[in-house]
């Protein structure tokens, strides 16, 4: 039997529920925040029914939380996300001056037809009121 890794040892960007203050940042208890003020560029922010998907797009940034987080994390994080829905993708945020490597949780945007953009790229607990339509 193989005892599974869950030494922290991946970076995880957060730009919806997970975040602090929002309902699901407790499935982030035991990893360490290593940025509140993260952004990934190029990537929208849309509405979906209670919380947001990012989708490349060129001309949009994403702000979010960076994380560091275990394995066992990712594996539980991986099932909230839906796989059909959501697939992980290791992508180049932007951390204070640098760039890391860090895994996201990308919207599968060929599911979703009307797509609402969330225009600060920044979910809050006001984002339903601050989409338009493209």
């Amino acid at each position: 039997m193989t005892k599974q890794n869950n030494s922290v040892d991946e970076l995880l960007f957060v730009y919806g529920n997970l975040k602090l203050g929002f309902d699901n940042n407790y499935l982030l208890k035991d990893a360490i925040l290593v940025d509140r003020n993260a952004i990934l560029q190029g990537y929208a922010m849309y509405l979906l029914i209670n919380k947001p998907g990012i989708v490349e797009c060129q001309s949009h940034n994403a702000y979010g939380e960076l994380y560091k987080v275990n394995n066992a994390i990712l594996t539980n994080l991986d099932i909230l996300e839906n796989p059909s829905k959501f697939f992980r993708q290791k992508l180049y945020i932007k951390s204070g001056i640098s760039y890391v490597h860090s895994w996201v949780f990308i919207y599968n945007s060929n599911l979703y037809n009307k797509k609402l953009i969330i225009k600060s790229g920044k979910w809050s607990h006001n984002s339903i009121n601050e989409f338009f339509s493209i």
